[in-house]
């Protein structure tokens, strides 16, 4: 083998690879049981603002649970700077699992929506959580509608 086929080879067998260890070494490194992922909304301090991102990690067998977490994500500073995670809490939902978030804006606030259901009643309660966001680290989860107030009524 001369020297040139020797290059060729080595080139085909670079190129064959590079695909396969490229896409491996780009992935995320997301938990399997992560189902949604949404980004929007701003938030201001004095000093920075940004956005807010809202990961929901849902799993169980007969009770199906989920966690949502809000990111406070600060803008970057220059084109050089990557944006940054200032804050990060968990919103406490109870024992719900989270469908469908939505950030949205209401009279200058803004809020995470979720459809929700609570697996431990037979039949499952529906309801809705609503996650009040405010300056980084600041949020309150309340549940605005549910079954769960018609069967506390009821009883």
């Amino acid at each position: 083998m001369n020297h040139a086929h020797f290059i060729g080879c080595v080139g085909l067998w670079a190129a064959t690879l590079a695909p396969a260890g490229v896409a491996a070494e780009q992935s995320l490194a997301l938990p399997p049981d992560v189902v949604n992922i949404i980004t929007g909304g701003r938030w201001n301090t004095e000093t920075t603002k940004g956005t807010f991102r809202v990961i929901v990690q849902t799993g169980g067998f007969e009770h199906i649970l989920s966690r949502a977490q809000v990111d406070w994500i600060a803008d970057p500073t220059d084109r050089d700077a990557p944006p940054s995670v200032v804050a990060s809490r968990i919103a406490e939902t109870g024992a719900w699992r989270l469908d469908n978030p939505r950030i949205v804006q209401r009279s200058g606030s803004w809020h995470v929506e979720f459809q929700a259901i609570e697996t431990h009643f037979t039949p499952p309660l529906r309801g809705k959580w609503v996650v009040d966001l405010g300056k980084p680290g600041e949020l309150k989860a309340t549940v605005q509608s549910s079954d769960l107030k018609v069967f506390l009524k009821g009883r």
